[in-house]
């Protein structure tokens, strides 16, 4: 028996020599399926003037913006420019931006109406410096008046200027060949449009959903007029919850609702696949509710990564909530968003070559132990 310690030691020393392998293989693991860090930029728009503005932005890059990082809650224009409604504090507006590292962005902003918002005919800010360099966390300031921008003297197409120079030690080639039309007037909800009902359908992809409720709210998560509301509709806690019809993988819904409504919105996974009914998992638009403002006829694609665990299945009915947060619809139950590429990781840099690791040293031992047995035969 005491003649196996000798190789019990052996494998492991054998499993310590390879440990710091084994680490090395997680951090490389990591780093190949890291997503790209995104960087967010807060535009603060100073206008006393202004009682509406629309932030209006694209990727400098000649091409589309890329579908990543398109804000699903905001409008995509056809002429590859983002447009989204400015946030209203005081005299200021607020708009932010989130894309990877390096991105260089150009926007403008569109004015629709005054301080007593009143409408106006849609003035244009478009200055050919409007453009920025997303490198880290960062707020812009602009401060500016309508006499400035009138005398701007803005062309209908302004062309961008070309980014400044990259620091030495850190090139990163920019191409500034793209272009920010100026966008083309808003419906607005005048006389004539006041009434009028335009469909937002929306089409939310979790493959592995069997029942999900639209939670939803208009003008700062109000509960809809009855006639607006889909067949279905309940309005528990205030906040007003819609089933969505399950097409595959795929579920929809079409709200019908008046030029110039925003849209408040979330959404509550109650059942997995199976038809089974789990914890509730509730999917935003990161930390913050979806956002959408009615203006035409509109189709909003949302894909979403979603892990529904067993624990969520143990979990149904008992754990069920149904609380609303003051703030909105945000935290009705907890986001199981899954991270891309964690459980890659996981197999690729620990489990799978711990157990190479191990089996190559048992296999080993047994061989080394094997030999020493016939040897020892052979003595006797």
């Amino acid at each position: 028996m005491l003649s196996f310690l000798p190789w019990l030691k052996f494998c492991l020393f054998t499993v310590l020599l390879n440990y710091p392998f084994i680490q090395l293989e997680i951090l490389l693991g990591d780093n190949l399926t890291q997503t790209p860090t995104l960087v967010t930029q807060e535009i603060r728009y100073r206008l006393p003037q202004a009682g509406e503005v629309f932030f209006v932005w694209a990727v400098n890059t000649g091409q589309m913006t890329p579908e990543d990082i398109r804000p699903i809650s905001q409008i995509f224009r056809k002429d590859s420019t983002i447009l989204k409604l400015m946030a209203r504090q005081g005299d200021t507006f607020v708009a932010r931006v989130q894309a990877p590292t390096g991105t260089t962005i150009i926007y403008g902003f569109w004015i629709t109406s005054n301080q007593d918002g009143l409408e106006i005919k849609p003035i244009w800010d478009g200055r050919t410096n409007y453009q920025e360099r997303l490198v880290e966390d960062k707020i812009i300031e602009i401060e500016t008046n309508l006499n400035e921008i009138q005398q701007a003297h803005f062309s209908e197409k302004p062309t961008v200027v070309n980014p400044p120079n990259q620091v030495e030690n850190n090139p990163i080639e920019v191409k500034a060949t793209a272009k920010l039309p100026s966008p083309t007037p808003l419906p607005k909800p005048t006389a004539a449009a006041k009434n009028k009902l335009v469909t937002q359908e929306l089409h939310l992809s979790v493959p592995e959903a069997g029942e999900i409720l639209l939670v939803w709210g208009i003008n700062g998560w109000q509960a809809a007029p009855e006639e607006l509301r889909p067949p279905g509709t309940i309005i528990p806690n205030k906040t007003m919850r819609t089933p969505m019809l399950r097409e595959g993988n795929i579920f929809s819904i079409k709200l019908q609702l008046p030029v110039g409504t925003t849209i408040d919105y979330g959404f509550l996974i109650t059942k997995n696949h199976q038809g089974e009914d789990i914890e509730n998992i509730w999917v935003a638009d990161g930390k913050r509710d979806y956002k959408t403002i009615v203006t035409e006829d509109n189709v909003l694609e949302i894909k979403k990564t979603v892990t529904i665990s067993s624990e969520d299945e143990d979990k149904a009915g008992a754990n069920r909530s149904d609380a609303q947060p003051e703030s909105g619809a945000e935290g009705v139950a907890s986001s199981r968003t899954a991270a891309p590429g964690d459980t890659l990781s996981f197999y690729r840099g620990w489990l799978w070559p711990g157990l190479s690791l191990a089996g190559i040293t048992l296999i080993l031992s047994l061989v080394l132990i094997r030999k020493k047995q016939a040897r020892s035969r052979l003595t006797e």
